[in-house]
């Protein structure tokens, strides 16, 4: 073989692998990634400002921006086309990330933003200046007063236990990444839209808190939604005037279990509706609790025409038909009997949730003697031998069985209290917020 001819196919393969290995270098982003660390002793809080870092230099597309416990809280201004590797929070100081101050600057982080901090992180631009692969929030507070663009082969948001995300001003979070999808371990909440509708199709997974709404607001998601059953869907509502109650919407199919929690104001009355989700797409499941806090008057179940209605009884009212006779009796007995069998009779309502009126004012999370003497007390239930009730042996029947003693004995009881305090009406009570859990869904 020609000597010549050698020489140049030894050189070729020479050039080819040294290709390959800069190509790779170049891929992998990490070969050569410095760590930069905030100082903030720049003479302004510019991104851009080589006097903010140390080393003293601005972060490169393969590097790694640091905010430690020492670097000093600031509002870092991105005034030109900046690209980054990974952002890391950790610490206790704020900072607030926003563009110059004609709106000009981008920020790109080409691999994940983490926060490990406990501090408070928030985006303020005008317009989308962040492009991000992905976030990882494990504690902190993140506050979203823009649009953030997620890109990149990942394209996800993930808020684990200790971490509160917040979405301010109508924010929106834009999902184009290849896996993009957003899940709640911890709290997340506002008014804005998350659009899992990019390049590919994503999901958002409930399986912490979700509460719609500041105050009160609408959550909008532009894909699928899944609650599992560890998560909670928080509802705030004021009155059923149009926006004054939280609402989630939903385009595209949902996936519910967990429960589902209406914060009333105080003055809400008994037979009010309000529409707290909308749903484009097909339901599977059903939330497996509904409970109320903030008016011990009344409690919410789902509603009569729709599943993603909510309406409101006063307590007491057992089978939920807004008056007081025998049947609410019989439901009380059954839920006595079959705590399960009245989740279902109820929809998810459970029945501390019903009739839990505590007289010391702090639930104790179940259904017993001290409750159904109260409820007798307040008259709320037709006395036995009365037109709109039937007697005692009739409610007891031969075939319904309680299987607890005390049960049977706090119903005998509650029905002699019940006899003769035939004139009592229900009165005025402050009781403090109700809150259980379900120790059948634990």
């Amino acid at each position: 073989m020609n000597p010549t001819f050698n020489r140049f196919r030894n050189l070729a393969t020479v050039r080819a692998w040294a290709a390959v290995v800069i190509a790779a270098w170049l891929l992998n982003g990490t070969a050569d990634a410095t760590d930069f660390t905030w100082v903030g002793q720049g003479n302004s809080s510019s991104w851009g400002d080589p006097f903010n870092w140390f080393p003293r230099d601005v972060p490169a597309r393969t590097d790694v921006a640091i905010f430690n416990s020492e670097s000093p809280s600031a509002v870092i201004r991105v005034e030109q086309n900046h690209s980054v590797g990974t952002v890391w929070f950790t610490g206790d100081s704020d900072y607030t990330l926003t563009t110059g101050s004609n709106g000009t600057g981008n920020l790109q982080i080409t691999n994940e933003l983490l926060y490990d901090a406990v501090g408070t992180l928030s985006f303020q631009t005008p317009r989308t200046a962040f492009r991000i692969n992905s976030i990882k929030q494990t504690e902190g507070v993140i506050k979203v007063a823009s649009d953030i663009l997620f890109e990149g082969d990942v394209g996800a948001l993930e808020v684990q236990q200790n971490g509160t995300f917040r979405l301010q001003g109508n924010a929106n979070l834009l999902f184009y990444g290849q896996s993009p999808g957003v899940l709640v371990l911890g709290d997340f909440g506002g008014n804005g839209t998350i659009n899992l509708r990019g390049n590919h199709e994503g999901i958002f997974r409930n399986a912490g808190r979700v509460a719609p709404g500041a105050s009160p607001g609408t959550l909008i998601i532009e894909g699928d939604y899944i609650q599992t059953p560890e998560g909670l869907l928080d509802m705030e509502i004021n009155s059923t005037n149009p926006g004054e109650f939280d609402q989630l919407v939903v385009n595209g199919d949902v996936t519910l279990a967990g429960n589902v929690d209406f914060d009333l104001s105080s003055d809400f009355g008994d037979g009010e509706f309000v529409q707290f989700m909308q749903v484009s797409g097909s339901q599977t499941g059903q939330f497996n609790q509904v409970s109320t806090t903030g008016n011990n008057m009344v409690f919410m179940a789902m509603g009569s025409s729709s599943y993603f209605d909510a309406e409101s009884y006063n307590l007491g009212d057992m089978d939920r038909d807004h008056d007081y006779d025998r049947n609410d009796i019989d439901a009380m007995v059954t839920g006595l009997r079959d705590q399960l069998a009245y989740l279902i009779l109820t929809v998810g309502v459970p029945l501390w949730e019903s009739g839990d009126v505590h007289p010391s004012g702090s639930p104790d999370g179940d259904f017993d003697f001290d409750d159904v003497a109260e409820l007798v007390n307040l008259g709320l239930y037709p006395a036995p031998g009365s037109a709109s009730s039937s007697s005692l042996a009739d409610i007891l029947a031969a075939d319904t069985q309680i299987p607890e003693p005390s049960a049977g004995l706090l119903l005998v009881i509650g029905l002699a209290l019940s006899a003769s305090r035939p004139g009592w009406h229900r009165p005025a009570r402050h009781h403090p917020a109700r809150r259980q859990t379900n120790p059948l869904l634990t």
